[in-house]
């Protein structure tokens, strides 16, 4: 017999999910780490059963790999697959940005605008920075027509940023990241979608670039 969950259960982990996630995604949970039920009980004050149930949730979305009766790890990090993510992320958003360009009305325009001047007056260093930054992505493709393609995109968004946190920066790179912001907004505002397609995927590229792990 099925036994049902509680709403107080599945808040829980909806919680703990929501916590460790944070954790992986910040790079406090360092990659190819154990990730011990009776540890992850202590930090997160929850027990085992919401723990085991973020973390398959979490190994759902890539965060997390299940090892064969050897219990969990924070997924590894290396440089091809960020170079796989990066790929992945071009040729969806590709898509979805030309389709939202083409659906793109006054109220999507309005929210673009916004998100960007919020994000360009955030300052890098600042943990706002990065709400804003996805913010302003996501703005770019709202006016997408496919669901599962936003789904994705914002999957790959997530795991983008965890490799962007847990690397650091070539040292010999001079990027101006506002202005490449800004011409892919303008671009995007304009409808140009050739040239904003062609930016945001330039911007991509020269992320992976710089990143060393």
């Amino acid at each position: 017999m099925a036994v049902e969950r509680t709403d107080s259960e599945t808040s829980l982990t909806v919680q703990v999910w929501r916590r460790l996630r944070g954790d992986i995604l910040a790079g406090a949970l360092a990659p190819a780490s154990k990730l011990k039920v009776s540890d992850l009980s202590a930090r997160y004050d929850a027990g085992a059963s919401p723990i085991r149930e973020a973390l398959s949730q979490l190994a759902a979305e890539r965060l997390v790999e299940k090892l064969d009766n050897r219990g969990f790890r924070v997924a590894p990090a290396s440089t091809e697959e960020f170079t796989d993510i990066v790929k992945a992320r071009c040729w969806l958003e590709a898509a979805a940005l030309r389709d939202s360009l083409a659906n793109a009305d006054e109220t999507w325009e309005d929210a673009l605008i916004v998100a960007f001047h919020r994000l360009d007056r955030a300052e890098r260093s600042h943990s706002t920075w990065e709400t804003h930054h996805r913010r302003f992505h996501g703005a770019l493709l709202a006016a997408c027509t496919s669901t599962t393609t936003l789904a994705y995109c914002g999957e790959l968004y997530d795991r983008a940023i965890r490799y962007r946190r847990i690397a650091r920066t070539n040292a010999r790179s001079a990027r101006d990241v506002a202005r490449e912001h800004q011409a892919i907004f303008e671009a995007a505002v304009a409808r140009e979608a050739d040239r904003a397609v062609t930016l945001l995927l330039e911007h991509y590229r020269t992320t992976s670039s710089t990143l060393v792990l």
